[in-house]
């Protein structure tokens, strides 16, 4: 509702909201906004919501299949579609899905420009990530990600080094806009800050119940860890590029 009463004004008014007062996430907003002046209301944001969780699950599929092979794409993606995170942000009318789909899409993206170069190819990869650092100020983290992959795997560096300044540049209204957000709620790493968890068992503890919701929960949870262990294993004994980036993105 929020992102609604936000998008009842002009679009002038929108960007002026989300830039000075809100911060967060600008694409989110405007979609919102799109909605909102449609006359879809809750529900078509939801549904919005909802299109965005379908769209993810071809891209996933997409992602690891382009990192493994089919049967792992179809494991991975059985795991996402069954997890209750998904199902619930599916209807939830934020930008989670949107998220997820943005991101998803980056990472692919980056793997076709690593392989096959050429200014197309990294365009379509700056394009991805920009639209993943307007969806979520975590963005800058799927950003971090595959700057770290480039780095490790080192390949097409100078082609890379390009694309991801260009991003940097371009990217200057979301970075300042997270900057709103961080300041509206006094996000740090020290004493009270929102990103203070205390001591390590609560922190694995945290970890832990943060895997559980994002597989399939916690009952089947010891026997995905299992499964992703052989797999890592495995991964990182064929294809050591692609667990490269799944090391650099945990």
């Amino acid at each position: 509702m929020l992102a609604l009463a936000v998008g009842r004004g002009s679009f002038g008014q929108l960007v002026d909201t989300v830039v000075h007062e809100r911060g967060g996430a600008p694409l989110h907003f405007v979609l919102a906004w799109v909605v909102e002046h449609a006359g879809g209301g809750l529900t078509g944001l939801r549904l919005l919501s909802a299109l965005f969780a379908v769209a993810s699950v071809p891209v996933v599929w997409a992602l690891v299949r382009r990192l493994a092979d089919e049967r792992a794409a179809a494991v991975a993606t059985l795991l996402a579609v069954a997890s209750w995170t998904l199902l619930f942000h599916a209807v939830y009318a934020r930008m989670y899905t949107l998220f997820l789909f943005t991101s998803a899409l980056s990472y692919l993206a980056l793997l076709h420009a690593q392989r096959d170069g050429g200014a197309r190819r990294w365009t379509l990869w700056a394009l991805a990530i920009l639209l993943t650092v307007a969806t979520h100020p975590y963005g800058a983290l799927v950003l971090a990600s595959q700057a770290l992959y480039v780095l490790l795997t080192r390949e097409r560096v100078r082609e890379a080094l390009v694309a991801f300044a260009a991003v940097a540049v371009v990217g200057i209204p979301f970075w300042i806009i997270d900057l709103v957000l961080a300041g509206r709620f006094g996000v740090g790493v020290g004493p009270g800050g929102a990103t203070r968890l205390g001591r390590p068992d609560r922190v694995a503890e945290y970890l832990g119940r943060t895997a559980a919701d994002f597989t399939a929960g916690p009952v089947v949870l010891p026997v995905v860890l299992v499964v992703a262990g052989i797999g890592g294993w495995w991964l990182w004994r064929e294809r050591r590029r692609a667990a490269l980036l799944v090391v650099a993105a945990l």
